[in-house]
Protein backbone atom coordinates (compact mmCIF):
# COMPACT_ATOMS: atom_id res chain seq x y z
CA UNK A 1 0.00 0.00 0.00
CA UNK A 2 1.60 3.14 -0.94
CA UNK A 3 2.79 5.04 1.72
CA UNK A 4 2.84 2.96 4.84
CA UNK A 5 6.03 1.81 6.29
CA UNK A 6 7.02 -1.35 7.58
CA UNK A 7 10.27 -1.48 9.83
CA UNK A 8 12.26 -4.90 9.62
CA UNK A 9 12.60 -6.54 13.05
CA UNK A 10 16.55 -6.20 12.12
CA UNK A 11 16.33 -2.52 12.14
CA UNK A 12 16.77 -1.65 15.56
CA UNK A 13 18.94 -4.68 16.25
CA UNK A 14 21.40 -3.43 13.18
CA UNK A 15 21.06 -0.40 14.92
CA UNK A 16 22.72 -1.24 17.88
CA UNK A 17 25.27 -3.51 16.45
CA UNK A 18 26.44 -0.76 14.32
CA UNK A 19 26.14 2.11 17.34
CA UNK A 20 28.23 -1.14 19.34
CA UNK A 21 30.86 -1.46 17.09
CA UNK A 22 31.61 2.28 16.73
CA UNK A 23 32.17 2.45 20.35
CA UNK A 24 34.78 -0.09 20.31
CA UNK A 25 36.22 1.04 17.35
CA UNK A 26 36.62 4.79 19.23
CA UNK A 27 38.03 3.20 22.17
CA UNK A 28 40.12 1.00 20.18
CA UNK A 29 41.64 4.36 18.48
CA UNK A 30 42.06 5.93 22.32
CA UNK A 31 44.74 3.44 23.19
CA UNK A 32 47.32 4.53 24.95
CA UNK A 33 50.27 4.97 22.06
CA UNK A 34 53.85 6.21 23.31
CA UNK A 35 56.05 6.89 20.23
CA UNK A 36 59.34 5.98 20.75
CA UNK A 37 61.98 8.99 20.77
CA UNK A 38 64.67 7.04 20.63
CA UNK A 39 65.93 6.88 24.54
CA UNK A 40 66.54 4.37 26.33
CA UNK A 41 64.61 5.66 29.20
CA UNK A 42 60.72 7.01 28.11
CA UNK A 43 59.34 8.47 31.43
CA UNK A 44 56.04 10.31 30.55
CA UNK A 45 54.31 9.71 34.03
CA UNK A 46 57.53 12.01 35.19
CA UNK A 47 58.53 9.06 37.72
CA UNK A 48 62.54 9.15 37.12
CA UNK A 49 64.79 12.38 38.41
CA UNK A 50 67.04 13.52 35.86
CA UNK A 51 70.38 12.49 37.85
CA UNK A 52 68.55 8.92 37.57
CA UNK A 53 67.48 8.96 34.35
CA UNK A 54 70.98 10.11 33.01
CA UNK A 55 72.54 7.16 34.56
CA UNK A 56 69.81 5.04 33.40
CA UNK A 57 70.71 6.32 29.68
CA UNK A 58 73.98 5.97 30.18
CA UNK A 59 73.38 2.39 31.79
CA UNK A 60 71.53 0.77 28.98
CA UNK A 61 73.80 2.81 26.71
CA UNK A 62 76.83 0.83 27.58
CA UNK A 63 74.55 -2.38 27.93
CA UNK A 64 73.86 -1.92 23.95
CA UNK A 65 77.15 -1.44 22.67
CA UNK A 66 78.86 -4.02 24.53
CA UNK A 67 76.07 -6.87 24.18
CA UNK A 68 74.09 -5.51 21.41
CA UNK A 69 70.87 -6.49 23.60
CA UNK A 70 68.47 -3.36 23.40
CA UNK A 71 66.69 -2.50 26.68
CA UNK A 72 64.18 0.58 27.20
CA UNK A 73 62.48 1.87 29.87
CA UNK A 74 58.74 2.97 30.01
CA UNK A 75 56.82 4.76 32.33
CA UNK A 76 53.33 5.82 31.62
CA UNK A 77 50.65 7.18 34.20
CA UNK A 78 48.22 4.33 32.93
CA UNK A 79 47.05 2.50 30.68
CA UNK A 80 43.67 3.78 30.58
CA UNK A 81 42.04 0.50 30.47
CA UNK A 82 44.02 -1.64 28.26
CA UNK A 83 45.41 -4.84 29.53
CA UNK A 84 48.83 -4.20 31.11
CA UNK A 85 50.13 -7.20 28.96
CA UNK A 86 48.55 -5.97 26.07
CA UNK A 87 49.66 -2.41 25.91
CA UNK A 88 53.54 -3.84 26.79
CA UNK A 89 53.67 -5.80 23.49
CA UNK A 90 52.01 -3.46 21.73
CA UNK A 91 55.29 -1.13 22.37
CA UNK A 92 57.62 -3.50 22.49
CA UNK A 93 56.41 -4.42 18.89
CA UNK A 94 56.01 -1.23 17.81
CA UNK A 95 59.29 -0.27 19.41
CA UNK A 96 60.76 -2.94 17.20
CA UNK A 97 63.78 -3.38 20.01
CA UNK A 98 66.82 -5.26 19.73
CA UNK A 99 68.47 -6.20 16.33
CA UNK A 100 67.08 -7.41 13.56
CA UNK A 101 66.91 -11.19 13.21
CA UNK A 102 68.18 -11.45 17.10
CA UNK A 103 65.28 -10.08 18.51
CA UNK A 104 67.15 -9.21 21.72
CA UNK A 105 65.52 -6.61 22.88
CA UNK A 106 63.48 -5.85 26.16
CA UNK A 107 60.93 -3.31 27.48
CA UNK A 108 60.30 -2.48 31.31
CA UNK A 109 57.43 -0.96 31.61
CA UNK A 110 55.89 0.61 34.26
CA UNK A 111 51.91 1.86 34.79
CA UNK A 112 51.76 4.14 38.17
CA UNK A 113 47.64 4.01 38.10
CA UNK A 114 47.79 0.30 37.72
CA UNK A 115 50.91 -0.16 39.76
CA UNK A 116 52.01 -2.70 37.47
CA UNK A 117 55.39 -3.40 36.34
CA UNK A 118 56.63 -5.63 33.44
CA UNK A 119 60.02 -6.69 32.10
CA UNK A 120 59.40 -8.17 28.03
CA UNK A 121 61.90 -9.74 26.76
CA UNK A 122 62.53 -10.96 22.80
CA UNK A 123 62.53 -14.45 21.88
CA UNK A 124 66.55 -13.76 21.93
CA UNK A 125 67.03 -12.22 25.49
CA UNK A 126 65.23 -15.49 27.13
CA UNK A 127 67.98 -17.59 27.53
CA UNK A 128 69.74 -14.42 30.15
CA UNK A 129 66.06 -13.07 30.94
CA UNK A 130 63.66 -15.34 31.56
CA UNK A 131 60.06 -14.71 31.94
CA UNK A 132 59.76 -16.43 35.26
CA UNK A 133 62.93 -14.62 36.35
CA UNK A 134 61.49 -11.31 35.14
CA UNK A 135 58.46 -11.76 36.63
CA UNK A 136 59.35 -12.99 40.15
CA UNK A 137 61.93 -9.94 39.43
CA UNK A 138 59.04 -7.40 38.66
CA UNK A 139 57.17 -8.18 41.39
CA UNK A 140 59.57 -8.10 44.30
CA UNK A 141 60.55 -4.40 43.04
CA UNK A 142 57.08 -4.13 43.02
CA UNK A 143 56.23 -5.26 46.35
CA UNK A 144 59.49 -3.73 48.21
CA UNK A 145 59.35 -0.16 46.33
CA UNK A 146 56.20 0.72 45.27
CA UNK A 147 54.32 1.17 48.70
CA UNK A 148 57.47 3.85 49.49
CA UNK A 149 56.82 5.88 46.02
CA UNK A 150 60.17 4.72 45.13
CA UNK A 151 59.28 4.32 41.14
CA UNK A 152 62.54 4.61 39.59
Amino acid sequence: MPGSHTRSPLGPALAVCLAGMALLASAAGAAVTVKDPGTYVVDTANLIDPDTQRRMEGWLRELEQKTTAQVKVLTVPTTDGEDFFEFVQRHAEAWKLGRKGKDNGALIALALKERRVRVHTGYGLEGVLPDSWAGTASRRVANDFFGKGQYA
